[in-house]
């Protein structure tokens, strides 16, 4: 214990100082007394030395040796033991008592007694034996001096130790007894010094622990002095203090527990009215979601049948105004079909039910195709619409193309809708990342349209939101596009984002990283050694052209005016001369005519046009044309045909088939029939799931167009019939779905159920056709 430490540290402190001073007290008196009685015992033996030379004077002198005889007869005793007596020529005259090794020693001669020889238990003192002359003087006021003298023999007396050690011990044992007497009366003083300090201390300790372990009535006795006693009035004052502390945390600990207690309960209670209320939107949401389901499919089954219905019209031999009132119910069929299938895709992201897929595919394809799809909305507003690509795009790539794809769709169609004058370009950026192995693709897509003022920039994203709500008005839509490309971004683990200024357009831009398949792949050099002269007034337009003829291997020369072209005319000869257009109107006739007339001096370069897809153009003037926007993909057939190459190349024709058609709508069923007629296909046609069942057996199809909701019964359990009985025979069917539904888990269910691919309506002959030289012509 602390209090066991403190008392046993108090009595080194005062018991160790006063051994230490005792023990150096003791040891120097002793020392001193020892000194003393020895300094004695030498002066005593000097003494008797001195007395016994006088004594033994005569007797040398003499010869006399029962006069020294007795002189030793009387002298040993008590403490003096031997005694021996040299003449002058150191012959032993006398030797009485104990003779030791001391006495045979060879004594120096001296003039005084002195210690000449000692053990521990016997002390020699050696003295000369000399006779003093008689001084006899007849005369007054003779000489004072005093004769020397004379020495006659030596003296040797013996001395025993024996009661000068008796006293030593004596003394020793007196100073130690006095030095314990001290030590005592230091310790019985240590030990009430330290009661008076360490009970106030252990009694301190022990209530401080009693406190720690929650007693707080614990209290001092207030019986010390001094500090301590301040300081025991001060711990109880600090417990006292901490009861009534600890008694108000009780009441109010109390208090909210009883609070906390009826908080729980209601919380409980709560939890199983949201737990109700949970299970009830549980199924609520599967009934809507059923219900989005089935609604989206009847929906889209007619919509489906007036698109496909209204294509067929718009290619029969209609007047222009006829034409004209298709083409714009075509459009508004298309507007309501895109507006239906956003606010689904909104749905099933705020629901967490829409997936990213990983397939490979060609981004240079999917954003051809949404260019190539956009460019008549584009050129119907007199716009430009400009790609910017470079070579080092990834031929192949993992991803999600059909999300890729409706994100391109959604900014790029956003940006010409808010644009009425100037251009929209596609600027893509590419990275390589992960040493090679991934690519980072940005995409920007910048136009010259209204802009946005920046504080809505924040709103661009919104749900059902626009910057500028007369903007609804004016360009219509719902707002759903950027922020279905924001979803989208992000499921597909990029980045998007916006920068604007309010009048100068926008610039949209997202970023996906990718896993490369396939590197890059050089396109083909279709026009290596050729000189193109390329005439266009659109800066923008004319660098993206340039760029594209120069991977295609053209040494290009470009021009802005038509002073600049006749310049660059005289200066050399030009196997084409591209004459764009930057708007609808054929605004380069009369140049081409001029061309046309020249005298070139040899072969005259041929003249391509490149106008826009609702542009004007010649064909007397033109032996090429070519309609914006222009793609490596899309250039590379009319060039390789200018060179004389692929004009006898065979086309890919699908042989005559016999095609099972389930489908339950009048109207879709109408419009797929006619599309397979027209590609020379023999159709059976049912209108239920039974149906089609007994027609797969008995009409042995080669392929099968299957309605995936049908009455009687759907087209995912006839697969799933026909299949099992296929295992018997080893023959497989293809069977393609048809739906209106097109989201991740009808594909699935499709495919899980046995289905070979999935056609979403309405459906295009180029659809059918791709499909069935894929599963029937081993395309």
């Amino acid at each position: 214990m602390s209090s066991g430490g403190i008392r046993k540290k108090l009595l080194l402190l005062t018991i160790v100082p006063a051994m230490a001073l005792l023990v150096l007290i003791f040891g120097y008196f002793s020392y001193q007394d020892v000194g003393l009685l020895r300094n004695a015992m030498i002066e005593r033996g000097i003494t008797v030395a001195r007395y016994l030379a006088a004594s033994a004077e005569f007797g040398v002198v003499t010869g006399n040796l029962g006069e020294l005889r007795k002189i030793a007869g009387k002298i040993l005793q008590g403490e003096i033991r031997a005694l021996r007596i040299y003449d002058m020529d150191d012959r032993l005259l006398l030797s009485d008592g104990e003779v030791t090794a001391l006495h045979l020693l060879q004594r120096k001669s001296s003039t005084e007694a002195h210690l000449c020889a000692e053990n521990e238990n016997l002390l020699v003192f050696c003295t000369p034996i000399s006779v003093a002359p008689l001084q006899v003087s007849d005369f007054q006021g003779g000489s004072d001096v005093l004769p020397e003298e004379m020495p006659v023999g030596r003296l040797e007396v013996t001395l025993a130790t024996d009661t000068l050690m008796q006293k030593r011990d004596e003394s020793i044992w007196r100073s130690a007894w006095m030095a314990f007497s001290v030590l005592l009366i230091a310790l019985f003083f240590a030990r009430r010094i330290e009661l008076q300090i360490t009970r106030p201390v252990l009694a301190l300790t022990e209530t401080v622990e009693r406190v720690r372990r929650g007693d707080l009535k614990s209290r001092l006795n207030e019986d010390a002095s001094g500090e301590l006693k301040r300081l025991q009035q001060g711990v109880n004052s600090m417990i006292k203090a901490l009861a009534e502390y600890h008694d108000d945390m009780e009441t109010r600990v109390a208090s909210a527990t009883s609070q906390l207690r009826e908080a729980l309960d209601t919380l409980e209670q709560k939890n199983r009215d949201l737990d109700v209320q949970r299970q009830r939107a549980e199924t609520a949401s599967m009934a809507k979601s059923q219900f989005l389901a089935t609604m989206s499919h009847e929906i889209r089954t007619p919509l489906s049948g007036m698109i496909g219905m209204l294509s067929l019209l718009n290619r029969e031999s209609l007047d222009e105004s006829q034409h004209d009132y298709v083409h714009h119910l075509l459009e508004a069929a298309s507007a309501l079909r895109l507006l239906i299938d956003e606010i689904l895709d909104f749905s099933r992201i705020e629901a967490g039910k829409l997936s990213i897929v990983s397939q490979p595919f060609t981004p240079a394809g999917i954003i051809d195709e949404v260019v190539v799809m956009l460019a008549p909305s584009a050129h119907q507003k007199e716009l430009e619409l400009l790609l910017d690509i470079p070579p080092s795009l990834p031929g192949k790539v993992m991803g999600d193309p059909l999300r890729f794809r409706q994100v391109l769709i959604n900014l790029m169609g956003n940006a010409i809708k808010f644009t009425s004058e100037g251009y929209v370009l596609l600027r893509v950026r590419c990275q390589s990342v992960s040493g090679g192995k991934a690519t980072e693709l940005m995409f920007e897509i910048i136009d010259t349209g209204i802009g946005i003022a920046q504080e809505k920039l924040e709103l661009v994203f919104d749900s059902f939101t626009q910057v500028d709500g007369s903007t609804t008005r004016r360009f219509g839509g719902s707002g759903l596009g950027t922020t279905i490309s924001r979803d989208l971004v992000r499921l597909m683990g990029g980045e998007i984002g916006v920068e604007s200024e309010l009048g100068k357009g926008s610039r949209f831009w997202f970023s996906l990283t990718w896993p490369v398949l396939e590197l890059p792949q050089e396109k083909r050099q279709a026009l290596v050694g050729k000189r193109v002269l390329l005439f266009d007034r659109q800066p923008l337009s004319r660098e993206s052209m340039q760029a594209l003829l120069g991977t295609l291997g053209a040494e290009v020369v470009s021009v802005a005016d038509e002073a600049s072209l006749q310049l660059a005319i005289d200066k050399q000869q030009y196997d084409e001369i591209m004459l764009c257009e930057n708007s609808s109107e054929f605004t380069q006739r009369e140049l081409a005519q001029r061309l046309r007339q020249t005298d070139w001096g040899g072969d005259a370069p041929r003249l391509c046009h490149v106008t826009f897809i609702n542009g004007q153009s010649s064909a007397e003037l033109f032996p090429c044309h070519i309609s914006k926007p222009l793609t490596a993909s899309r250039l590379v057939v009319p060039l390789m045909r200018l060179d004389g190459e692929g004009a006898d190349r065979p086309e890919v024709t699908t042989r005559p088939l016999t095609v099972l058609l389930a489908e339950d709508n009048a109207i879709n069923a109408k419009v797929i029939i006619h599309l397979l007629n027209a590609a020379g296909h023999h159709v059976v046609h049912v209108e239920n799931g039974r149906a089609a069942l007994v027609a797969m057996q008995h009409e042995e199809p080669d392929t099968v167009l299957m309605d995936v909701r049908m009455p009687e019964m759907d087209g995912l359990t006839v697969t799933r019939f026909w299949r099992d009985e296929e295992k018997a025979s080893g023959r497989h069917l293809p069977i393609i779905a048809l739906t209106a539904n097109d989201s991740r888990e009808d594909r699935q269910a499709c495919l899980a159920a046995g289905m070979d691919d999935f056609l979403v309506k309405p459906v295009s002959s180029e659809q059918l056709n791709a499909i069935l030289q894929r599963y029937c012509c081993g395309v």
